[in-house]
């Protein structure tokens, strides 16, 4: 067999040696000579250099790529650190709960155990089997028997038997080691640990200062925003600027770290300190990231033994063993700052390292930051430059330490690149009158073209509109939003920035697509303005142009106070230089001041009514004084000097006071007949083209006539004192028919009426019925006459 495979095993090396050394003479024969010499094709030569320059470039490049450095919005960055600090703020660490429930806590407890166990076993006794036995006899006998080739075959027999007799057999057991185990402990630990409360206060005013750390950190130092300028301090501008850092693992970049370096220098020449002075890092982010690892050792060993002898066994045993599982950090990106040795510069670096256990920095696109301020003027276009380098250094994963320079792998960029001021201003690509759009009911439309920053918003006076708002929208090509267009003309209307700059909406006059005349930009001169009554509530107002009115879009409106006059909701009649509107006169008269303008134009004209000033008022009458001949009244309004009552005729006005108050104070003399059943009076201003107008004549108190004896009277008396009301002079006392004669006293209220003995009115004791009357107001009353009179004088 061994021979067998001997040969097999030669035959397969001379099949393979014959086979190597015939295929070359095989090709070679079978291969014409013109293909032979033939030379590569030339393209692949060039995909063959191409593939060595690029191998070459790869050998040379550190694997560490910076893109261009990106300037971001530093408002959004501070807007962030904002929340961060005030969600630090919320948190509150000092309990005073959890440090009072620690008080008598068990903070620790020690238990030690002492036990010994021994055992020791002696040789075991030996076993006894005991076997009876009978005599021995032995017989002798021959046994025929055939074989399997059928031969026969004579066998002798021979037979033993025993009977009687006994055999002992002795045993001895197994002997093993004895076994031992120490006694158990009876005690038993408290189950419940706690730290001690000056512990745990200690703990939480540590948390508490570790926060109030973070907390100005986030905020910045003053130093860092503000700088001294000749007399005067102001305050920094700042700029947030990121670094795109693509890393890529190369073999010889084994526990290595990747750094990149970023050195800000100062643009001098827009440097606004007195001395000498470098730009401050106020972030750096990400300042650090790490992983959390678990570290655990464990250790043990453990000895064990037996013996056994003839007499006695022993054991025993011996256990040592150690255990630790504790949480570390590994670094993955660590951010570091410098100062470089050339004034005005400041550096800052970040180093990225392998984590995990792994040989080699994780690979991919990473992002960095840092807030930067500058001690220069906040309009500078540059603020300064930043110049780039990356490298690697030894890494020390055990120890966590960073070594030398990795050879061949310095790389620099080549220019510095500059740091510019970037404005964010929101700027309307075109904003016209084809950008409003009338909805009615006050509400207008208004469309702003552009493309604008994220986060920008409109402001109309108080109101902001943001993104998300119910009545804005905000496209890819513009903002869109619906807006009161009382708002749109009475209040601001501006774009704000993220960074808080505005930019005010105002209209671009572009030229009519029907005309080449360009659209007016500014308001034409106001010549007049006037004003001319509609009803007892409303009034025209009519103001006249210097010049020709263009009456394109967008056209122009009339603004009273707060209502806007123009649009649908209220029009206004225009002609070639007046424009006309029925307003409120309560109105006007707040407002005796309209102003005429462009919806979102930059001018505006004022058309101050002629006639109003702060006196004026709508016309009212005011009761002065009540008679029973005749009503004075006092009529405020404007332009009343050249008043007149139409209806009742006959009524004289007059105007007292100041002669400047003529034209918004007149007094208006009513008599009682002019007066009855009349509720209104119609007016008119003898100005031309003055329409008459009506005026409520306030009610007057009731006026109920009375006349009260004031006391009684004896027989034969001649004179009687009445107490009257309502009753002008002269009043006439007249007593079945006859008239008495009667005087008013100085008190205007007492009536003294005598003659009465001659008239026969006190002859006889009995009530007396006395009329009395002036004009038409008349009034009864009743004199006692009695035969004596007793009067109780208190003394």
């Amino acid at each position: 067999m061994k021979q067998m495979m001997a040969r097999r095993a030669s035959a397969s090396v001379l099949l393979v040696g014959l086979v190597l050394s015939a295929t070359p003479a095989g090709r070679a024969a079978a291969v014409p000579p013109s293909r032979e010499a033939a030379p590569p094709p030339a393209g692949q030569d060039q995909q063959r250099a191409r593939e060595a320059e690029l191998q070459t470039s790869r050998d040379q490049d550190n694997g560490i790529d910076v893109g261009d450095p990106k300037v971001f919005d530093d408002a959004m960055l501070r807007e962030m650190l904002q929340a961060a600090e005030a969600k630090l703020a919320a948190l509150q660490l000092l309990d005073q709960q959890g440090v009072s429930s620690r008080i008598g806590a068990i903070s620790g407890a020690s238990q030690r155990i002492s036990s010994f166990g021994l055992n020791v076993q002696g040789a075991s006794l030996p076993g006894v089997t005991t076997t009876a036995k009978g005599p021995t006899a032995t017989s002798v006998g021959t046994v025929n028997d055939t074989d399997a080739d059928g031969t026969a075959n004579n066998r002798t027999l021979q037979t033993t038997t025993t009977s009687g007799g006994v055999d002992r057999v002795t045993t001895s057991a197994q002997t093993n080691p004895p076994a031992v185990t120490a006694p158990a402990a009876t005690t038993t630990l408290p189950s419940a640990f706690q730290t001690s409360a000056s512990d745990m206060l200690n703990e939480q005013l540590q948390l508490t200062l570790e926060i109030a750390n973070l907390r100005l950190l986030l905020e910045g130092a003053l130093s860092d925003h503000i700088v001294k300028a000749g007399t005067e301090y102001r305050v920094k501008p700042r700029t947030t600027i990121g670094f795109p850092i693509t890393i890529e693992t190369k073999p010889r970049f084994k526990n290595a770290v990747a750094v990149v370096e970023a050195v800000v220098t100062l643009n001098q020449s827009k440097q606004i300190s007195d001395g000498p002075d470098r730009p401050s890092i106020t972030a750096l982010l990400p300042r650090e990231k790490t992983y959390n690892v678990a570290a655990i050792t464990d250790s043990s060993s453990s000895v064990g033994g037996g013996v056994v002898t003839g007499v006695v066994g022993v054991s025993g045993s011996w256990l040592r063993g150690q255990r630790a599982h504790y949480l570390v950090q590994d670094q993955d990106t660590v951010a570091l700052s410098f100062t470089p040795k050339t004034e005005g510069q400041v550096g800052v670096a970040w180093q990225f390292r392998p984590v995990l256990g792994r040989s080699y920095v994780r690979a991919g696109l990473k992002q960095t930051f840092v807030q930067l301020s500058f001690p220069t003027s906040g309009s500078a276009d540059q603020f300064g430059t930043v110049s780039i380098r990356t490298y690697w250094l030894k890494y020390d994963q055990k120890n966590g330490t960073v070594g030398k320079l990795v050879g061949r792998s310095l790389a620099e960029r080549e220019k510095p690149w500059p740091i510019a001021r970037l404005p964010v201003n929101a700027k309307p690509a075109g904003f016209n009158a084809n950008a409003l759009q009338d909805l009615g009911g006050g509400q207008m439309l208004v469309t702003v073209q552009g493309q604008f920053v994220g986060g920008t918003y409109v402001r109309i006076g108080g109101t902001v509109l943001r993104e998300g708002a119910v009545n804005a929208t905000f496209e890819n090509a513009g903002i869109r939003f619906v807006a009161p267009i009382a708002d749109l003309a009475t209040k601001n209307v501006a774009l704000v920035s993220r960074d808080g700059s505005e930019q005010p909406l105002v209209i671009d006059f572009v030229s009519d697509t029907a005309s080449t005349l360009p659209l007016q930009r500014e308001v034409p001169v106001v010549l007049s303005s006037t004003v001319t009554a509609v009803d007892d509530a409303n009034s025209l107002l009519t103001i006249e142009f210097a010049e020709k009115v263009d009456t394109r879009k967008p056209a122009l409106v009339i603004v009273i106070g707060d209502r806007v006059f123009g649009y649908k909701d209220a029009p206004v009649l225009r002609s070639d230089r007046t424009m006309a509107v029925t307003v409120p006169t309560a109105l006007l008269l707040a407002n005796p001041t309209p102003t005429v303008k462009h919806l979102f134009g930059a001018s505006e004209r004022p058309a101050p009514v002629r006639g109003l000033n702060a006196f004026s008022r709508g016309e009212r009458l005011v009761l002065l004084e009540q008679g029973n001949a005749q009503s004075t009244y006092l009529l405020h309004g404007y332009k009343l000097e050249r008043i007149a009552v139409l209806e009742p005729a006959g009524v004289v006005v007059t105007h007292p006071g100041r002669p400047e108050d003529a034209g918004t104070l007149a007094e208006i003399r009513l008599t009682t007949a002019q007066l009855k059943g009349r509720k209104q009076l119609l007016l008119q201003r003898t100005a031309p083209d003055e329409r008459p107008f009506l005026v409520t004549i306030p009610p007057g108190e009731a006026r109920t006539p009375s006349a009260k004896a004031r006391e009684r009277v004896v027989v034969d008396a001649d004179e009687a004192f009445f107490e009257i009301e309502n009753l002008d002079d002269p009043v006439k006392v007249v007593w079945k028919a006859q008239i008495l004669e009667a005087q008013r006293l100085d008190d205007k209220k007492t009536l003294r009426v005598f003659g009465l003995k001659a008239k026969g009115v006190t002859t006889h004791a009995a009530p007396q019925v006395f009329e009395f009357s002036s004009g038409a107001v008349k009034a009864t009353g009743v004199l006692d006459i009695v035969n004596t009179r007793v009067e109780t004088i208190p003394k």
